[in-house]
């Protein structure tokens, strides 16, 4: 958690963010003890075991998230990655959870679609196109249609290439994933400078990449983060073998990410060992068909990307940001079971579950087959 110039104001409103790590708090206080020094050391478990494992997990978190979030709706926290991670891991979940979370996504999006002084008509955010994204593949997860959303649809604001790239290359990596995520087609927008297309998608992060391979956030960045990287390699991965320079960017990308990679498995964004990079990591991997516990560019001194995930899970549910006594990096502090952390290891964890057992990748979601946008597709 942290407010204004990374500082904790507690006297200042209460953001979600906050209110949502207070409940965090109150629900699971765990004292940390420091891994033994011969379990640290064990060999990578037998695959059945470890498949295993990574269901116990999913099925444990999947409870935990809906304790957490009992009441989902838009967000970043508590809102689409939450309901993606339980959709795509096949675990049961109540019917009326889903419904509550698509009637607060209408009464969101009606009121925040509407023109204002500062954004045009169809818009959720000013200048964050991947609130369109994210609600796509959240709302895509569970079935439901994304042309007609309280009577708005999603695709139109993304249809503006200007729009989806102002705010860097999340935008574009998060429409192209969206996109494809049900091989929706991107309408039309004659009042938009510049339309998208796949290929201006395609083509506006290969362009972003750094010398020597990997993206990261900034027009010009000097080096490469692993968060990017790994997201950048997600939204390319349905065109891998389709084009040459995809392939080699993305070669490049995976090149980097395993000279990288921490001795722990792990990797370090913002100078901090954190669950959520290892977790983007591993769902690049799974959607390229790359084991991210065997595949030996991802195993360090018998140590696996899998099994860094794995080290930041709590006993009681949820996942650390940061394991207790390491450096902090600004966000939740080390030890701490984390909002964020605990949705993007949640769904890392069902992406190479979905590897494991041959499914669609996490993205790739035209196996949902109970959902109302298939019909006529």
């Amino acid at each position: 958690m942290q407010g204004d110039a990374q500082s904790f104001r507690p006297h200042d409103h209460a953001t979600r963010e906050m209110a949502f790590t207070v409940v965090m708090r109150a629900y699971h206080y765990v004292d940390t003890e420091e891994l033994d020094e011969e379990e640290a050391k064990e060999k990578p478990v037998a695959e059945q075991d470890r498949l295993e494992e990574i269901e116990r997990l999913i099925r444990e978190n999947a409870g935990f998230m809906q304790q957490m979030v009992p009441n989902p709706t838009l967000g970043s926290l508590a809102g689409e990655w939450t309901i993606l991670g339980l959709a795509r891991s096949g675990e049961k979940v109540p019917d009326h959870y889903y419904k509550t979370y698509y009637q607060n996504i209408v009464e969101e999006v009606q009121k925040l679609m509407p023109a204002t002084a500062s954004k045009a008509e169809g818009r959720l955010d000013r200048s964050k196109g991947t609130e369109h994204s994210r609600l796509i593949l959240g709302l895509t997860s569970i079935g439901h249609d994304i042309e007609n959303v309280g009577g708005y649809d999603l695709r139109l604001a993304l249809a503006d290439m200007n729009y989806v790239s102002i705010q860097g290359i999340n935008g574009p990596i998060f429409a192209l994933i969206a996109f494809d995520s049900l091989g929706y087609d991107i309408p039309l927008d004659e009042n938009a400078k510049s339309q998208t297309t796949r290929e201006e998608l395609i083509d506006f992060i290969l362009d972003r990449e750094i010398k020597g391979g990997g993206w990261a956030l900034g027009v010009n960045p000097d080096e490469p983060d692993p968060d990017i990287t790994a997201m950048a390699i997600q939204g390319l991965t349905p065109y891998y073998e389709k084009r040459a320079d995809v392939q080699k960017a993305v070669d490049r990308g995976l090149d980097w990410l395993s000279a990288v990679q921490d001795n722990s498995g792990g990797y370090r964004s913002w100078g901090a060992l954190n669950a959520e990079s290892v977790a983007q990591v591993i769902v690049a991997l799974s959607g390229l068909g790359i084991d991210a516990d065997k595949d030996p560019r991802f195993v360090k001194r018998g140590q696996s990307a899998i099994d860094a995930l794995l080290s930041f899970a709590s006993v009681e549910g949820g996942f650390y940001h940061i394991l207790a006594g390491e450096a902090g990096n600004g966000g939740a502090a080390p030890g701490e079971v984390d909002a964020m952390a605990t949705d993007q290891a949640m769904y890392a964890l069902v992406a190479y579950q979905r590897f494991l057992e041959g499914h669609n990748t996490l993205y790739d979601m035209t196996d949902q087959t109970s959902s109302s946008l298939l019909k006529g597709r």
